[in-house]
Parts: structure tokens; C-alpha cells; sequence
């Protein structure tokens, strides 16, 4: 049979402007970025794009963890850098040693355990020492204790003000004669020589400490100049 061409009420007119189907609208959503920035899509499966997507999720989770692993190192670091306490245990062998009129003190961030106060002897002064520095390993043990003699107290602390007086008069001009006087200062007390301020390396610390070593009648050199990131030592 032969069929003629449709009646015109029959006909499908066309259409020059060619509309998109809801169907042809839907696109991979990966595909899609892709055609916007004139790529082809990849060979990849929706599984490898979940994939990729989720290790990039574990890799900033691990990053994440790592930051906050290492504040907290950093954060323990500081607070380890403290010396143990120790002046309550210190207290206790002196009053047991009947060491009452010795007094005691502590600076934590320095590491210097100060011992003050008087006795009646020099052995009295070596022994409160002695105890220190068993219960304060690492630390710094400035004696300043007065040795005050049972009788003679007036004399024998005016020959130790005058001791100190002598000490402090030497020291400035020992300070001014190796060209440190500005940086560095100086507190004399029972014949212990504490050093403060601030110097910019370790051998000017170190010089600083034998000069006062080298003072007539310096028991002790307490070394607490300031060189970034450093404790307080003892010239013993």
C-alpha cells in the first residue's frame, strides 16, 4: 500500500527553537562543572568522586589533629620549664634542725631557692645550706644567712655591713673597669653578690660572673643576668 503525504490537519509543524526536555535538563552534577570551565567530563565514577572527596575530609582531619597535638607539646613545654617546689620541704629540715631563725624563699621560673635570716654559727649556715641543696637538685641555692655570734651580735653585724659596703664599692668599680656597668646590676648581702639586668650573649654572663667572683670577700656570685631562654646559676 502506498501511503500519500499526511493531511495538513495531520502534520507536525516544525520547530526552530528546540526546547529541552526535564530529562535533558538533569545533568551529573560533576560533569556539569566541568562543562562550565570547557572541559570534557572525566573518566571517573560517581564511587571514585565520593572517594576523593572523603579522603580530602581525612587529610583535614588529620591536619587538624596534628595543630592541636602540637599546642599542646608547646603548651607542656612551658609549664615543665618551672622548677619543682620545694620550699615547703625545706622549711620543714630547718625547723628540724632547729634552724628556726633561718628564713627561705623560692623563685620557680629562675631556679633560685634563697636562704636568709642568721645564725649563731658557721656551721649553722653550712648545715642549713647543705639541706637546701639536698632537697633542691638543679636549683640554685643563694646563702645569705648573717652569722650573728651569741654575744657579740651589734659588732658582728656592723663588720658584716661593712663587709657588704666594701663589696658593693669593689664590684662598681670592677663593673666600670671591663665596661659593664650599665648592663649589669648588683645586690650584696651577707657577702652573696646576686646579678641582674640583661646582656646580649652567654660570654658576657659568664664574664660578668668571674668579675664578681674575683671581688674581695665574695662568698657567693647568684648569676641572674638575662640571656633569652636561660635559668639563674651559681658561681658554687
Amino acid at each position: 500500500m502506498i501511503y500519500g503525504a499526511l493531511p495538513s490537519y495531520l502534520s507536525i509543524p516544525e520547530s526552530h527553537n528546540h526546547e529541552p526536555s526535564s530529562i535533558d535538563q538533569i545533568k551529573d552534577p560533576l560533569a556539569a562543572s566541568f562543562e562550565r570551565v570547557g572541559r570534557s567530563s572525566p573518566a571517573i565514577t560517581h564511587l571514585e568522586f565520593i572517594e576523593r572527596r572523603d579522603m580530602k575530609k581525612l587529610r583535614l582531619s588529620l591536619a587538624t589533629v596534628a595543630l592541636l597535638a602540637l599546642g599542646i607539646l608547646v603548651g607542656c613545654s612551658q609549664t615543665s620549664t618551672k622548677s619543682p617546689e620545694v620550699s615547703d620541704n625545706i622549711r620543714k629540715s630547718l625547723d628540724q634542725a632547729g634552724l628556726k631563725d633561718v628564713s627561705v624563699s623560692q623563685d620557680r621560673d629562675k631556679g633560685v631557692v634563697t636562704l636568709g635570716g642568721k645564725v649563731t654559727s658557721e656551721n649553722d649556715k653550712s648545715q642549713a645550706e647543705s639541706l637546701a641543696k639536698s632537697l633542691a637538685p638543679g636549683q640554685v641555692v643563694a646563702d645569705q644567712i648573717a652569722v650573728i655570734p651569741v654575744g657579740i651580735e651589734k659588732d658582728a653585724k656592723a663588720v658584716n655591713s661593712d663587709l657588704d659596703d666594701g663589696i658593693e664599692k669593689n664590684l662598681d668599680a670592677a663593673l666600670i673597669q671591663n665596661n659593664m656597668h650599665d648592663d649589669v646590676k648588683y645586690e650584696v648581702k651577707s657577702n652573696v653578690v646576686t646579678l641582674t639586668g640583661e646582656v646580649n650573649s652567654q660570654s658576657k654572663r659568664d664574664q660578668a660572673a668571674l668579675v664578681a667572683t674575683n671581688v674581695p670577700n665574695v662568698k657567693q656570685v647568684v648569676n641572674d643576668l638575662q640571656v633569652k631562654d636561660q635559668k639563674a646559676s651559681s658561681s658554687q
